[in-house]
């Protein structure tokens, strides 16, 4: 995956792998799916839109949903730098050759918001190994306050390998990632090799649970707090995941038996039965991540009025008030639905807004003039050009600011920022503003 593809991109053409699959490779499916199902309820869909996986990566949120997933599927960055780069502004000691390096996933998290990338490195790929098609499993694990539009509080990538070996399954490779259980994106390594080589049954995750709770031993005033919830949801997912795992198990025996061909990645063994499922506990296999998202809808229901008891604890009887109401010409609007004041001219179209409002005769229209490169001095700027376009009335820049004796630095709190940057400074980044150019329409100012 390139890493300037953006997160709806990668959504909906894993959507797409889900649904075209062929049944007879399931590799690819295994991948896309829990990408998919975890990208649904990442940010908001203006946000998947813009936003790029490698930034996700680069930011280094402890409580990113796709640093674990990516984390857990032994995914692989590629950084990349020019040949004899090492930071420096001397292009005598560059040229064009691309070096290259790999890092895994699990180790790019270095500390809080602190990655393994140099500053004149860039992730360029994503690389994510297919897994096997039979008996290897991939699950996103989330929760967070709301479903919709909301940070984690903790959040989960799970990787498992099971083998047929006698009566049973063993679990042979686990891959535990987790986000919001530290600083960083964590790998529970304690608790993987725990359950290496240990038979896959109930009894195995439940002894497994009290490994994880002894590798995520949060204190009490853990920042973020909830310590001992975010444990539990920790407890809860590895739980999640032995019952996912023996559905999932169950749906490969299915398919292998409607197609005993796909065992010959597996050599020619019998085959266990798939582990059982106590009915009582089917429920915790569903998950919001995995169902279906439902559209957005709202409803709101007005209460019939009710007649309470009074402050002396008389009863009022609701036939004789009413009369009193309607004796006296008045509605009595307690528990009465109200119509906003400007409910009506919003659903109608007539609402007056700011745009709507008519101009006073004479008003002027303005437009920054921002930089289209940084990292090199500004050196001067042609008005010229500007000041000749019709309706263009006046240049600015930050010369005249020092001409009326004004303040040319501001800034929220501190001070440190440029109104419109001085001439012999350094551009910093694209859209700097360097002036503005007024005119007698919005149209003019942005042609000058």
């Amino acid at each position: 995956i390139g890493s300037c593809v953006s997160l709806s991109t990668i959504q909906h053409e894993c959507s797409e792998i889900v649904q075209n699959h062929s049944k007879d490779d399931n590799e690819f499916k295994k991948i896309a799916e829990p990408i998919h199902d975890m990208l649904r309820w990442f940010a908001s869909t203006q946000i998947r839109n813009v936003a790029c996986l490698g930034g996700n990566l680069a930011t280094a949120s402890p409580i990113s949903d796709m640093n674990p997933m990516l984390a857990c599927m032994n995914a692989t960055l590629t950084l990349s730098s020019l040949s004899g780069n090492s930071g420096d502004n001397d292009d005598d000691n560059r040229n064009d050759t691309i070096e290259r390096r790999n890092v895994l996933v699990s180790d790019f998290f270095l500390a809080y918001r602190t990655v393994d990338l140099e500053p004149y490195e860039i992730v360029e790929t994503i690389v994510i190994p297919k897994p096997k098609a039979l008996f290897e499993y991939i699950f996103p694990f989330k929760q967070a306050k709301r479903r919709e539009d909301d940070i984690s509080i903790v959040t989960s990538g799970m990787r498992i390998v099971v083998a047929p070996c006698g009566d049973e399954f063993t679990i042979v490779e686990v891959s535990l990632a987790f986000g919001g259980m530290a600083p960083r994106t964590v790998m529970a390594k304690s608790t993987a090799e725990y359950l290496v080589r240990k038979p896959f049954k109930k009894e195995t995750f439940t002894d497994a649970k009290k490994v994880l709770l002894q590798e995520f031993d949060l204190p009490d005033d853990v920042p973020g707090g909830q310590a001992q919830f975010r444990k539990a949801l920790a407890c809860s997912f590895l739980y999640k995941l032995y019952m996912m795992t023996c559905k999932a198990i169950g749906n490969d025996l299915a398919l292998i038996e409607k197609n005993p061909n796909l065992t010959t990645s597996i050599g020619e063994i019998s085959l266990p039965k798939a582990p059982t499922i106590d009915e009582n506990e089917e429920s915790a296999i569903e998950s919001f991540v995995h169902g279906k998202k439902p559209s957005i809808q709202g409803k709101q229901i007005y209460p019939t009025p009710k007649v309470a008891v009074g402050l002396e604890g008389k009863a009022r009887d609701s036939s004789s008030m009413a009369a009193q109401v309607a004796s006296k010409g008045r509605k009595d609007e307690v528990g009465n639905p109200a119509t906003h004041a400007s409910g009506p001219l919003h659903c109608t179209g007539e609402a007056l807004y700011t745009d709507d409002i008519p101009l006073p005769p004479g008003t002027l229209q303005a437009t920054l003039i921002l930089a289209k490169t940084c990292n090199s001095k500004y050196v001067s700027i042609d008005t010229s050009v500007a000041l000749n376009t019709p309706g263009v009335v006046a240049v600015y820049t930050h010369e005249d600011i020092q001409k009326i004796g004004g303040d040319n630095i501001m800034g929220p709190i501190e001070h440190d920022e440029f109104v419109f940057l001085p001439r012999g400074e350094v551009i910093q980044f694209v859209g700097q503003v360097l002036g503005v150019c007024i005119a007698d329409s919005l149209d003019n100012s942005e042609a000058g």
